[in-house]
This record gives C-alpha cells, sequence and structure tokens, in this order.
C-alpha cells in the first residue's frame, strides 16, 4: 500500500478513484447502470496533480464532490457509458475537465 501511494502521489498524470455510494450491480442493463452510475459515484481518492486540476489545495476539498461536477454531464455520461461498454475498464482516454 505504501508503494501504492507514493506513486500516485509523485505522478505527473492526474489520477483519480471514483467510488458508488451505493454499490452498482453490474446485471443491471447498460442504460440502468450508467443512469446509477452518474447518479452515485464520488471522488474517493485523488493524486496532487488531479487536486491541482481543479484549484485545489488539499484532496479533502474534493473528495465526496460527484463524478459530474468533474466534467460536466455531457462528457461525464460518454465516458462512463464507454467505461461500462468495454467491461469497466478505460485505457488511453481524454476527459475535458472543468473547475
Amino acid at each position: 500500500m505504501e508503494r501504492y501511494q507514493e506513486f500516485l502521489q509523485h505522478a505527473n498524470d492526474a489520477i483519480f478513484r471514483f467510488e458508488h455510494r451505493p454499490p452498482v450491480p453490474i446485471a443491471l442493463s447498460e442504460d440502468a447502470i450508467v443512469e446509477r452510475m452518474m447518479k452515485s459515484s464520488v471522488l474517493a481518492d485523488a493524486n496532487s496533480a488531479f487536486v491541482r486540476i481543479y484549484g485545489g489545495t488539499d484532496l479533502r476539498q474534493l473528495l465526496s464532490r460527484p463524478l459530474e461536477g468533474f466534467g460536466g454531464r455531457e462528457a461525464t455520461l460518454q465516458l462512463v457509458r464507454s467505461f461500462v461498454r468495454s467491461g469497466f475498464r478505460i485505457d488511453d482516454a481524454e476527459w475535458q475537465f472543468r473547475q
């Protein structure tokens, strides 16, 4: 865990993790999963590069912020749908951040 935290904090790229509260069952239809993820996803962890993108100085300022609050509704909807369609994985994607 310590190596993970060190890697996370020293990476130049923004790295982040969202949680779904409550968890989203993956046996639902694609549309239902996307809808629930849009409603329940909140920021659970991020590195300092991610915090700086949003003008923050401390991760605690951003924790529990809804997913949609970081990229806007349409951009986030496209990203979530792509995430679901690809088997819940995204590689080499860009997301238009907004503050």
